[in-house]
């Protein structure tokens, strides 16, 4: 998988194929990667039932406080990041307690969640929902605070789950990239649209520390 740096750098080479001397921020070219990477996931995936690529997901490590008083209710110590925007994606995400090698857990709305409940039928059933509060809760008959359960989905900032997973890589541009290979350069393509390298920055052939591409006539 590539990492920002490739993705970054591969925008850089480009526009200074075109001028040495316009500035950009290695913050603002992160954001259009993802900005870009979130439009052509939903033209590819948003409403088709087809399979969305194992590139495209990143793995939370989930930890639990003690049980909510009353209740067989247990919350998550974080906040969890937001998921990729697109209409029914609750299909696509999956919370295990061993990977996605292992049985999922019933991952369901937090609507439905206050409905589940413990029978002699379904006592080993496990219920797990993000509620509007952004914290993951998990119903079940017994859970210890040292468990951690695998939370594997599509988040729509890919550095969220760096944070989130106390992982605290020292140069974000070392993170990788989440997505499939063959959508790679579209998004960088994208990138330089936007940034106006392709169709409207003039070559700037002048290597004096200024835009003179951009520069008004004198």
């Amino acid at each position: 998988m590539r990492t920002y740096r490739e993705l970054v750098f591969a925008v850089l080479d480009e526009t200074h194929t075109f001028s040495d001397d316009t500035p950009l921020e290695n913050e603002h070219i992160i954001s259009l990667l993802q900005k870009y990477r979130t439009l052509l996931f939903n033209q590819k995936y948003k409403g088709k039932k087809v399979e969305i690529p194992f590139a495209w997901y990143q793995r939370l490590n989930v930890a639990f406080t003690t049980k909510i008083t009353g209740t067989s209710v247990y919350k998550s110590t974080k906040e969890i990041p937001q998921i990729l925007d697109i209409t029914d994606l609750w299909k696509y995400t999956f919370v295990s307690e061993g990977g996605l090698t292992t049985t999922n857990l019933n991952f369901i709305n937090p609507f439905k969640f206050k409905f589940t409940g413990f029978n002699k039928w379904i006592a080993s059933q496990k219920y797990v929902t993000i509620d509007l509060d952004s914290y993951m809760y998990i119903k079940k008959s017994a859970v210890t605070t040292s468990q951690i359960l695998y939370y594997d989905t599509i988040l729509d900032n890919p550095i969220d789950a760096d944070r989130f997973n106390d992982t605290n890589t020292l140069d974000i541009l070392d993170l990788e990239f989440p997505c499939e290979e063959s959508l790679i350069q579209p998004i960088i393509d994208l990138c330089l649209k936007e940034i106006g390298v392709i169709n409207n920055i003039t070559r700037d052939t002048t290597n004096n520390a200024s835009d003179d591409a951009s520069l008004p006539k004198q």
